[in-house]
């Protein structure tokens, strides 16, 4: 057996599905009104005021659902109830469901379900035809796998056994070859309908899906039923009253019983013992003596009471003693079902999209056509040519490499040196970088020249600029880098230089090469970095060119690169430098080979035939403007590490600070430059000033009884000696906030919110505090004109995340310059990783494409996928969480004949509490303890728009796909 990697198991494991929409019946059933109906009878015309859902499915076979605003999950689709008397129910029946599956699904859950009771002497307090409450939890089921209008569909607990029956799939969880433990599956139309003929066949219904059941205590009701349809109908209902008297003979009540059956009948993968005197469990026999039992009672109360009954009755009794007369003790009902006529396309497609699945299997095994008697999903050579390009590519890398590190370290030379002359009261002498290129400063032009090649010159920003006394300061300032650098000759390459262009950025906006240093402080000119570290620094260089061999193939390289830098220092050691994180950053590579002519596109234009390779990155980071990381300069291994506990203060005197106050605000200045036609409001504030970090001021305005609302404005104010002097810095707009009277009101409200004892620290993290609460844990108003501080406990900590991550690398490679032909690749990432264990990832492969489509490569002869997965976790139900889907698209495909396309997609979706267990659950986070017990892990695979298998992580490492028909394949197997 070859070995495949966790993650192109998940790949095939995620489930697939074709780009086909709809189940392969969704064709059928014509076209109808918008108002058609199905009905049926709930139990055995005996169960009444159940409420009757008609549901379809969802994509992944199972009933579908919505939630409310409040979180409250309810079944999709029509809903109906049944009638107190008879248990008939009528359903509107959507124009969209005809032709599909639909589940019909009987429920208590308003309390109000009874059943009404079929033994003559009584269902324990309840006298013969009364009415016996159902538990809430009561749920039964009958699934059709083609919903038609006007269609008869009974709901009783064999349509049920049915309906379990059609979504659970047993899986050989030991390795012993034994399929035993059961696992929720999935419906089709194929599995419904294939479980309904499976359990009509076991009890002797012709159709428990629209065959009349008839109560056993209404036999002389009159029927319009030929004659053998009342006779069947008659035992049918039996049938479905016998659970009343197991119920009662084994002392539980009527859903118990009715589980008792189930649990039993899936126990033996849809068979039940014909009789079992050895044991206790429920056997045929059991309950057709009791439906025999119940029969022939009714019989002959009725007959006591001169009621004619029909003579079928007695034959129905008959049949049911013959019946059990025939069942052999301590054996299996061996009931097996041909694949009937109408589901025979379901076969074709099944056995189709095995050949597809194992040859696929095959190709992710020999992804790369490294087995050359295999088959592969890329073709082998281009694969190995590609890769022999690619390590063209490292192979230059590797040898400039240093010199380009070189060059970044020369450029941050050359800015601080320039910035101590711009700053020098003496003649400014020439320098030279760390790497030994000179520096060379011209008072005149106040430029610094670079090796005589790379001019760095200057400009201030009129963003927040101030004058004062006739000079302007300012908070901004670009540094222009404009010229070359060069690079000497390696062994393996040639001298080149690197260029530093004025072109378009990322937005497409001309810009010319530069730093931008921002400060916190106003400056007539950038201060020296020893006066004063930038806040911030964005680097924008558009266009960064080199020209390159690559496998003794000419290439220019073209480099677009944007970051935004922010510096934090730690607020409580002033010891410390200022560390700067990156919160944003865009890397675009080009690089083209020889221009080897024209070729024809599939756009009908033409197109260079030449070696072309471009990657495109984009990155956003969490924490970035509070995390303080272990090197000045960003590094990769910044990202998800704390910050070292002997850095951190736990422990904070007077962390936060209250002070709580009035003031007269001006709201609106008027129509005219005179006070006179302000609106000045008195507003309540209180202010918030955290140590180390920033004082904010909450304002709330008088009530507006009217609206049942206060305004709220919320400030940043200056440190100032008298606390009653702070002065704006920033503010907010005013807002309205409903159902606060108050500033105590809406203090409450952050309080329980988690908001006003909880505040954060750059470089260190968030901070709770204690405040004043009474009995009853309400927030103790503070008291007016006084300053209350607060010591502050450490309780989370920073990690620098990915907010987003966008990689695009694409190739056209040169294939067969004689028959010009160019073979396109494509690999595009997107990452989401805010925290280490949680993220969300979508990759696209493509090859051989000729455009992309809905985010798939398609074309003539494109092999490609689509794949995603998210893992989360989830407040509400306590459990991680992991989601996958998968699209593959193979065109070209010859397996059944001519050449076709065959898309797949598929979804999966694990859940897992965190335990005390070494089992591994999903395909993430394999190492870490979870509950042993609850994992549940499984995908779900469609061909051509139709649910076929399912796909479980059955052992450790061992994927098996188990097909609706009962047959399997191993995934990962050569």
């Amino acid at each position: 057996m070859k070995s495949i990697s966790r993650f192109t198991l998940l790949a095939l494991a995620a489930a697939l599905v074709t780009s086909c929409s709809g189940n392969s019946s969704s064709t059928k059933g014509g076209t109808v009104d918008d108002n058609t109906f199905l009905t049926g009878y709930v139990g055995a015309s005996d169960i009444s005021l159940s409420k009757v859902h008609a549901v379809p499915l969802d994509y992944e076979g199972q009933p579908d659902t919505e939630v409310d605003a409040n979180g409250n999950v309810s079944f999709k689709g029509q809903v109906t109830t049944s009638s107190l008397t008879t248990g008939f129910y009528q359903v509107n029946l959507a124009t969209s469901y005809v032709g599909a599956p639909l589940i019909l699904i009987a429920e208590n859950k308003d309390g109000r379900t009874t059943y009404k009771c079929e033994l003559v002497d009584g269902c324990g307090a309840v006298a013969y035809k009364g009415d016996v409450p159902l538990d809430t939890d009561y749920q039964i089921r009958a699934a059709v796998g083609e919903s038609l209008e006007a269609m008869r569909v009974n709901i009783n607990w064999i349509t049920d056994l049915a309906s379990s029956l059609a979504t659970t799939v047993y899986i050989d969880a030991n390795g012993d070859n034994t399929t035993d433990t059961e696992k929720t599956g999935f419906y089709s139309e194929y599995s419904i309908e294939i479980a309904n003929l499976h359990v009509s066949e076991m009890f002797g219904i012709s159709d428990i899906i629209s065959a009349t059941p008839i109560s056993p205590a209404s036999l002389a009701f009159e029927t319009t039923l030929a004659s053998s349809m009342l006779e069947e109908g008659i035992m049918y209902g039996a049938y479905v009253a016998a659970v009343q008297k197991l119920a009662v003979d084994r002392d539980i009540d009527y859903y118990a019983a009715v589980n008792l059956v189930l649990e039993e009948f899936l126990l033996n993968q849809g068979q039940i013992f014909q009789k079992n005197t050895a044991s206790s469990e429920v056997s045929l026999y059991e309950l057709t003596e009791a439906a025999a039992d119940i029969l022939d009672a009714n019989i002959a109360y009725l007959e006591s009471v001169n009621t004619i009954v029909p003579a079928e009755a007695d034959r129905a009794s008959t049949l049911l003693r013959n019946r059990a007369a025939s069942f052999i003790d301590g054996e299996l009902t061996a009931v097996q079902i041909d694949v009937p006529e109408s589901l025979a396309s379901w076969q074709t497609s099944l056995e189709k999209s095995k050949t597809f699945i194992t040859d696929l299997n095959k190709r992710f095994l020999n992804f790369k056509g490294d087995n050359p008697n295999e088959v592969s999903f890329i073709d082998g050579g281009y694969a190995d040519s590609l890769e022999l390009y690619y390590d063209g590519y490292t192979n230059v890398y590797n040898a400039i490499s240093p010199q380009l590190d070189a060059v970044l370290q020369d450029v941050r030379d050359g800015i601080s040196y320039y910035l101590d002359c711009l700053n020098s009261s003496t003649t400014c002498a020439s320098s030279t970088t760390t790497n030994g290129r000179s520096l060379v400063y011209s008072a005149s032009n106040k430029t610094v020249s670079i090796s005589g090649t790379l001019t760095l010159s200057y400009d201030a920003l009129d963003t927040g600029s101030i004058v004062e006394n006739s000079i302007t300061t300012y908070l901004a300032f670009d540094v222009y880098t404009e010229g070359f650098l060069a690079l000497n000759a390696t062994a393996t390459t040639d001298a080149t230089n690197v260029t530093f262009d004025t072109s378009t950025n990322s937005i497409d906006v001309e810009e010319r090469p530069h730093f931008r240093l921002i400060y916190n402080s106003h400056y007539e000119v950038p201060p020296a970095f020893s006066t004063d570290e930038a806040g911030g620094i964005d680097v924008a260089w558009p266009s960064v060119k080199l020209n390159v061999a690559i496998n003794d193939e000419p290439h220019e390289v073209e480099v677009l690169f944007e970051t935004s830098l922010f510096g934090v220092s730690d607020p409580y050691d002033s010891a410390v430098e200022v560390h700067y994180n990156p919160t944003a950053v865009v890397f675009w590579l080009r690089s083209s080979g020889e221009n080897l002519g024209e070729i024809s596109n599939s756009t009908g234009g033409t197109s260079t035939l030449q070696n072309y390779t471009s990657l495109i990155m984009e990155a956003s980071t969490v924490n970035g403007n509070v995390y303080y990381a272990d090197s000045k300069w960003p590094e990769f291994s910044n990202l998800f590490i704390k910050r070292p506990e002997s850095a951190l203060v736990t422990n904070v005197s007077d962390l936060a600070t209250f002070y709580r106050s009035t003031e007269q605000v001006t709201t609106d200045t008027g129509a005219t430059d005179s006070t006179s036609d302000d609106t000045v409001e008195t507003a309540e504030y209180i202010d918030i000033a955290i140590a180390g970090g920033s004082i904010g001021r909450y304002r709330i305005f008088p009530y507006n009884a009217s609206l049942d609302a206060s305004n709220l404005q919320i400030c940043t104010m200056s440190d100032t000696a008298d606390i009653t002097a702070r002065e704006e810095l920033a503010c907010g707009s005013i807002t309205r906030v409903g159902g606060i009277t108050n500033l105590d009101d809406f203090l409450q409200l952050q309080f329980e919110g988690g908001v006003l004892d909880y505040h954060e620290v750059a470089a260190q993290g968030g901070y709770k505090i204690t405040l004043p609460t009474d009995a009853d844990g309400l927030l103790i108003p503070f008291a007016e004109d006084v300053e209350v501080a607060f010591d502050g406990v450490l309780e989370n900590t920073y990690q620098l995340g990915i907010g987003a991550l966008y990689l695009t690398a694409t190739a056209n490679y040169v294939t067969d310059v004689e028959n010009r032909e160019l073979t396109p690749t494509i690999l595009d990432t997107s990452l989401i990783r805010k925290v280490k264990d949680y993220f969300e990832v979508t990759t696209v492969f493509g090859y051989d494409y000729d455009y992309i489509l809905s985010n798939i490569p398609t074309g003539a002869n494109a092999q490609s996928f689509n794949i995603s997965y998210l893992v989360e976790y989830s407040e509400t139900s306590n459990v991680n969480i992991e989601v996958g889907s998968l699209v593959v698209l193979r065109s070209g495909v010859t397996l059944f004949g001519a050449a076709e396309s065959i898309g797949l997609l598929s979804t999966s979706r694990v859940e897992y509490s965190v335990g005390d267990t070494n089992n591994a659950c999903g395909a993430y986070n394999r190492d870490e303890l979870v509950s042993g017990d609850d994992c549940e892990a499984v995908a779900y695979l469609r061909y051509r728009g139709s649910l076929m298998a399912t796909i479980r992580e059955e052992r450790p490492g061992v994927y098996i796909v188990r097909y609706v028909d009962g047959t399997w394949i191993m995934l990962g197997e050569s």
